[in-house]
């Protein structure tokens, strides 16, 4: 995680969390394992696919978030461990700074549902994204500003 000393403005709230890349957490029962999208980006320049849902699906499916590191992928050398292998499946799997949004539900190898989602550049897009944890919908909200000279 990154130390709070590299954001001042946020020791005045406890609330505030730095967290790891990947990172895995869960959140009312509801399992969630996310990137900041440098594995799937990286992935998309080695191999073909449709979308950047299909590098997500395969991801989860060979179990890995980072095929290519540290080969293509820079990371740190890890000797004794993988910190990349998946070891149980999210109910929600998402990658952030994508192009665009775009999400999918998935159904598992062992009957269970996985949410997909692509989180597009906030500063680039203006779209946010909101997940529904009652059914695992999900939605985007655009945000727009006019500038006026």
């Amino acid at each position: 995680p990154l130390n709070r000393c590299l954001f001042p403005g946020s020791t005045t709230y406890n609330t505030f969390k730095s967290c790891t890349n990947p990172h895995c957490f869960e959140l009312d029962s509801i399992r969630f394992l996310g990137t900041s999208g440098q594995n799937i980006d990286d992935l998309t320049k080695y191999s073909e696919a449709k979308d950047k849902l299909d590098f997500l699906e395969r991801t989860l499916r060979w179990r890995h978030l980072a095929p290519t590191a540290p080969n293509t992928l820079g990371c740190y050398p890890f000797t004794d461990r993988d910190p990349f292998l998946i070891d149980s499946c999210p109910d929600v799997y998402f990658v952030g700074n994508q192009e665009k949004y775009e999400t999918c539900l998935l159904k598992g190898l062992e009957g269970q549902l996985v949410r997909l989602i692509c989180i597009p550049r906030f500063c680039e897009t203006g779209v946010a994204v909101v997940l529904n944890m009652r059914n695992l919908e999900c939605h985007a909200l655009t945000f727009g500003t006019q500038i006026s000279s």
